[in-house]
């Protein structure tokens, strides 16, 4: 019936036994800034089910990021010891999993974090309201140090790769958009200068890390939003990125909280509204692509990888209402 969903996947050093992806997503479990027993068995759950990825979400790298309480902190070593229940749990699957690093910039809250939001520029987000601080070089350069820093706790914690976050809800699509990047120095303007952070952070996490640990991104691949990331510079970041031969796979995404009904579809948003834009990006890469967002059966799944449109698919409520 399914000729191509359960056909395995290599991403990187990593095989996926499947092409079916549990995507990064918010659970509010964390307690403290750890993990606790309620995440390992709802990971440990979906592996059970027969997922090929596992994709972990809420993982903050740096302690001025914090839009709401419950976020793991991906930079205090001691979640080492909690990311390895987590991976062991999962790994008796023999389902991979892989840990989604982010900074949320301007999409946070100093009312939590007790600190300044950070951003490009200073403007606020349409939803949480709050100007940023704009990012001082040594602002920067701490982005850099937390997401090398917290990719090597996670290699640490037995994960099998990381996905950084440049989507909807990321500081890094926030640098890589016209829309909040207004800088007038080497951070702001052309494509090169607005991807010259997230280059130098894929830079300093390989050579944190190495080059024998998976490494991804998810790409906001289209903002749909007047004077925000196109399709057509969404392909040159794709490009760019592939270029640097330090990236495994790229997993798109689409719409910002500027379109909330296409960050957080309901059943009115049609299903697969997203998978052209995966396509376009396969068409700019040969790394693979993972496509997601409201793919509503298992078919539509199977035909979205043998049409060459992406190649994994990507679903969130689907495996929390059917691990199986």
């Amino acid at each position: 019936m399914f000729d191509h969903l359960f056909n395995p996947l290599r991403l990187g050093k990593v095989s996926l036994p499947n092409r079916i992806c549990f995507l990064a997503h918010r659970t509010n479990f964390a307690k403290r800034g750890r993990l606790d027993e309620r995440h390992v068995a709802y990971y440990q759950r979906r592996a059970q089910g027969g997922c090929g990825l596992i994709i972990t979400g809420d993982l903050s790298i740096h302690p001025n990021d914090r839009p709401w309480e419950a976020m793991i902190e991906a930079y205090n070593p001691e979640v080492v010891e909690d990311y390895r229940r987590l991976t062991s749990a999962v790994h008796e699957y023999q389902t991979p999993i892989f840990a989604q690093l982010n900074h949320h910039g301007f999409q946070s809250s100093g009312a939590i974090s007790r600190h300044a939001v950070w951003g490009p520029s200073p403007v606020a987000d349409i939803v949480f309201g709050e100007t940023a601080k704009a990012m001082e070089p040594e602002d920067m350069g701490a982005v850099v140090d937390a997401f090398a820093d917290a990719a090597m706790l996670a290699r640490e914690g037995s994960f099998d790769g990381i996905e950084i976050d440049m989507g909807p809800e990321s500081l890094l699509r926030q640098f890589l958009s016209p829309l909040s990047n207004h800088r007038q120095d080497e951070y702001g303007g052309s494509i090169e200068n607005r991807m010259r952070l997230p280059l130098e952070i894929i830079a300093g996490i390989r050579k944190t890390i190495g080059k024998d640990f998976t490494v991804g991104i998810r790409l906001c691949a289209d903002e749909k939003f007047w004077g925000a990331i196109t399709p057509e510079e969404s392909r040159e970041f794709a490009g760019v990125f592939e270029k640097t031969g330090r990236i495994d796979y790229i997993n798109a995404s689409v719409g910002t909280y500027y379109n909330l009904h296409l960050l957080m579809p309901t059943m009115h948003t049609p299903f697969g509204f997203s998978i052209e834009m995966a396509e376009e990006i396969k068409a700019a890469v040969d790394i693979p692509v993972i496509a997601g967002d409201q793919i509503g059966t298992p078919h539509m799944a199977d035909d979205i990888i043998g049409s060459g449109k992406g190649d994994a698919v990507g679903f969130v409520r689907n495996l929390i209402c059917d691990p199986d």
